[in-house]
Order: structure tokens, then sequence, then C-alpha cells
């Protein structure tokens, strides 16, 4: 298949190699010689193919101890690399009929077509080969992302089954906690219950005190008029002694009588008051407990909440592991993209017969594809970065979410053996504070 490139002028030839730092003169390629075109295509063939000068002369010792005389074949060694590797990248620049007589016995027009075949490969090449540096080193990079995506994300799992591991052993704690919540909070409602029974009766009593107050100031009241009497009756004179000392007698054991009922209701009026005392300062226990109780429902709410928070930061590392999936997946387009690209380098190099506008095209078709690529990988980065700060985020309220979950652990413990020091307190007192049923019934 035929290759249509432009055959350069001397001129332009003379100054691409000058570009390519190999010298030459206008007098090398009109009248070339075999030292003028070895020279400059040695240049090209360590330029283009990456090939230097010790390693066309490296033998192949494996091949040479196949010889019989290897030290006859010392220079031929050398001579052949470079041969073949210098018919490899004639052909691939597009010259077919490339012979060892163009570098033997060289010709002014077979040397130009031949130089302008390479150039305008070694033009091409560049293009190329600037692209797939681009591409492989965003390969590179994407794969160390990935590689410290893939270890962050066995950090955060490590960390999440530490967590859950520690939820795992506290949970029979929190659960022990959970039913003596359930077991205070129902003492609390029988307490709340006797409490309102004791508020009936204390009210009820406070009325029977009220009643006793106006009965004791009816019986003083009572005692100061027959005070009164008696001082009246003292004053007058009377013609019957006896009666007035009767009558004397009976005002005295009225007043004895009176007096012991204003003692005694004195006396049930104080016991009365120790009570309602007594039921005031455990009804203010009992509230304290009532607050305490709700203060404990807080915590565990808090808790529960903490444990919410956990779950729900379990479901974010296992969205940040489809991400990196979903990476690894684009990770495998790119590097399919980069073989593609390489595959598409080959076959053009080996196809040289295409004409020059396909290669132009091919080369618009190679940039717009390097500007997808670019703005792919753009693309990739910045959800890379979105997601390394979502993981950091993460890991930030994980370690917070511990944190709390310890200081709240320990708060509710203390608060727990308060609350159970005050219900015992709460008992006693009200044990104590309540006399027995047979003296409440008298």
């Amino acid at each position: 298949m035929s290759y249509s490139f432009p055959v350069l002028t001397n001129q332009e030839i003379l100054l691409c190699l000058s570009e390519l730092e190999i010298p030459a003169t206008e007098l090398d390629l009109q009248k070339p010689t075999f030292e003028t075109a070895k020279q400059i295509y040695y240049s090209l063939v360590q330029l283009l193919v990456g090939v230097t000068r010790e390693e066309l002369q490296q033998p192949v010792f494996e091949a040479v101890d196949a010889l019989e005389f290897p030290a006859l074949h010392e220079e031929s060694i050398g001579t052949l690399a470079f041969n073949r590797a210098l018919t490899d990248l004639v052909l691939s620049a597009g010259i077919h009929d490339f012979a060892l007589k163009d570098l033997y016995k060289p010709e002014s027009g077979r040397t130009r077509r031949i130089l302008s075949a390479v150039i305008n490969f070694a033009k091409f090449r560049e293009e190329k080969v600037q692209a797939y540096e681009e591409l492989r080193e965003n390969s590179d990079a994407t794969q160390e992302r990935y590689a410290q995506l893939q270890e962050a994300n066995l950090t955060l799992n490590n960390q999440l089954r530490n967590i859950m591991s520690e939820r795992d052993a506290q949970q029979p704690e929190v659960d022990q906690l959970e039913r003596e919540t359930a077991e205070l909070a129902a003492k609390i409602a029988a307490l709340n219950k006797e409490h309102t029974g004791l508020t009936t009766e204390l009210e009820s009593l406070k009325a029977t005190d009220n009643e006793l107050s106006d009965k004791v100031a009816k019986e003083k009241s009572h005692v100061d008029s027959a005070h009164q009497e008696a001082q009246r009756l003292r004053g007058q004179i009377v013609q019957s002694p006896d009666r007035l000392q009767r009558a004397l007698t009976d005002l005295s054991n009225t007043v004895e009588k009176d007096k012991s009922a204003v003692g005694d209701a004195e006396k049930k009026s104080r016991e009365l008051q120790t009570r309602l005392d007594t039921l005031s300062k455990v009804e203010r226990d009992v509230q304290k407990c009532v607050n305490m109780m709700m203060e404990a429902d807080v915590e565990m709410a808090k808790h529960k909440e903490i444990s919410r928070s956990i779950k729900s930061a379990k479901s974010k590392i296992q969205a940040n592991g489809e991400e990196i999936w979903r990476l690894d997946t684009e990770k495998q387009h790119l590097k399919r993209q980069e073989q593609i690209t390489l595959d598409r380098m080959q076959r053009l190099a080996q196809q040289g017969g295409l004409k020059q506008e396909a290669a132009v095209a091919a080369v618009a078709a190679a940039r717009e594809e390097k500007c997808a690529v670019e703005s792919h990988n753009a693309a990739t980065q910045a959800r890379l970065a979105e997601l390394e700060h979502q993981i950091r985020a993460v890991e930030q309220h994980v370690k917070d979410g511990r944190s709390q979950h310890r200081r709240e652990m320990k708060t509710v413990s203390v608060k727990y053996g308060m609350l159970e020091t005050k219900v015992k307190e709460y008992q006693q007192q009200l044990l104590s504070a309540l006399p027995p049923s047979p003296q409440l019934g008298n």
C-alpha cells in the first residue's frame, strides 16, 4: 500500500535535521555517500527507535555462542542490528521499497524521499508521544489515587469494625440500663400514684387541722369567757356558799376539760404539721426523681441518635466503596483507552500508506480525543477530591460520635447511680414518715 507524504526540499530537510540536532550539509543531500548517510540514519535510529549505539553493538550472547568463530563477527553484529533497526524505521515511515543500496550506494532523490518520509513520521510521532505521555501520566495518577482510596477505605472499614465491636460490647450494658430505666419508670408511676393518694389524704388532714384549729380557737374563747365569768362571780355576794362552790367546781371541771381538749388538739395539730412537712419533702424528692428520669430518657435518646449516626456512617462508607469500585471501572476504561491509543498508533505506523488528508484528520481526531480525555480526567480528579473530602468528614464524624458516646455513657452511669440512691432515700423516708394503718384508723 502506497503512502502519500510531502517530499521536502533540501533546505526544509536541513532545517528539520538541525532542529533534531543532527549535523548535515547541502552537499550531504546533493551528493550523499555511505559515510554521510550512515551518520544521518544512525542519529535518526537512536532518536526515533530509542536505542543507543552501544545497544546496537551489544551482541546476543546465545546467538554468538552458536557461531563457530565469534570473533570474526564482532563488527558484523552491530552492522546487522543497525540495518534491521533502520529497515524497521523506514518501513514504519512508509518507504516499502527500501533496500541496502539506499544505505551503501545512496542517491540524491532516494535519500531526499527517505528523509522526507522519516521526518514526516518523526513529526507525527512527536504529536502522538505527547498525547501518549499525558495519558500514561493520568493513568498513573489515577492508579495511585485508587490505591490511596483503597487504603483509606480499608482504614475506614477497620475503624467501623472497631466501632461496631465496641457498640456490641456495650450493648448488654445499654440493654441493662434500658431495663432498669423501665423498672424505675414503673416504680415512679407507682410512687406517683401513691403520692396522689397521700396528697388527697394530706388535703383531708389539712381540712381536719383547720377544723381543729377553729375548735381550739373556740375552746380558748370559751375558757376566756369562763375565766371572766368566774371573776365576775367572785365579785358577787351570794347567800348560798355551797351553790357557789358547786358552780365554781363545775366551772373548774369544764375549764380542765377544755384545757385537755385544747392540748390534745394542739398536739394533733403539731403531729399533722410534722406529717405535712415530711410529705412536702417527700413530694420534692419525688419530683427530683422524676426530673432525673426525664434526664435519663434524654441521655438514652442521645445514645440512640449516636447509634443512628454510626449506621449512617456505615452507609456512607459503603457508598464510598461503591465510588471506589466506579473509579476502578473508570481506571480500567482509561487503560483500555490507553491501549486503544497505542494500538491505533501502531496501526497508523504500520499502515503508512494513508494519504496526507487522512493523517491530518487523524491528528485532529487525536487532539479532540486528547481534549476529551483531559476533560474526563479533570472531572475524575474533581470527583476524587470530593470523595476524599467526604471520607475525611465521615472519619471525623465517626471519631466525634465515639467520643460523645463514651461521655454520654459515663454521664448516664453517674446519673443512674444518683437516681438509685435518691430512690432508696425516698423509700426510706416514705416508710419512716407514714404511721401504721391502725393508728391512721384511730
